[in-house]
């Protein structure tokens, strides 16, 4: 509970914020309320994308975003948060990861459980990307994608007695590169078969 007070000296009126403890049966009550639980993924879900990206000549730059996104046979499309990026430890800003040239990098998308992501639903699995710059006078980034390597993780579903586990949904790439990403850009694949 918080109270305005108004205080005057001499004329001048300063506002100053007072907060008043709450009563100890309503710290109780606080207390014994129920933890609600974050929504668990609906059996046999996707919960996770493992994706492993090699990077071939052309690297891809501090600050570029990369997101991931799958088509669904509904024509639904489920985007990921911007993979690379994280807030920094040391300085509390957002960093977005480079990926060098010919380094292969393992990220991972974990899934909203409300999004519902059945295996047999994806139809295709694609990138997006944005360049980044680091200065007003740094031009557009360009990355290749050389291999690109996708998995998925189930949650388990008791009523098919089918437990959690991670599987294989995509791998493409080897000679020359998957695709070239320029500025703003994405990249999906061909319809994933079952």
């Amino acid at each position: 509970m918080r109270k305005l007070v108004l205080l005057a000296f001499a004329a001048i009126p300063l506002f100053a914020q007072v907060t008043v403890a709450p009563p100890a049966k309503e710290k109780e009550k606080e207390a014994r309320k129920p933890i609600v639980a974050a929504p668990a993924h609906a059996p046999g879900a996707i919960t996770k994308f493992r994706i492993i990206a090699t990077t071939g000549a052309d690297d891809l730059r501090e600050n570029s975003e990369i997101k991931a996104f799958v088509i669904l046979k509904d024509g639904r499309r489920v985007e990921s948060k911007t993979l690379n990026c994280r807030v920094s430890a040391r300085s509390g800003q957002r960093v977005c990861d480079a990926f060098p040239a010919k380094s292969r990098r393992t990220v991972e998308w974990a899934v909203d459980p409300r999004a519902v992501i059945r295996p047999d639903d994806v139809h295709r699995f694609g990138l997006a990307f944005q360049t980044g710059r680091k200065g007003p006078l740094d031009s557009a980034d360009n990355w290749d994608l050389h291999v690109l390597e996708v998995e998925y993780v189930t949650a388990a579903d008791p009523a098919r007695r089918d437990e959690a586990g991670t599987f294989p949904l995509l791998k493409t790439g080897g000679r020359g590169y998957v695709y070239r990403f320029k500025t703003s850009d994405s990249w999906e694949s061909e319809p994933i078969q079952r």
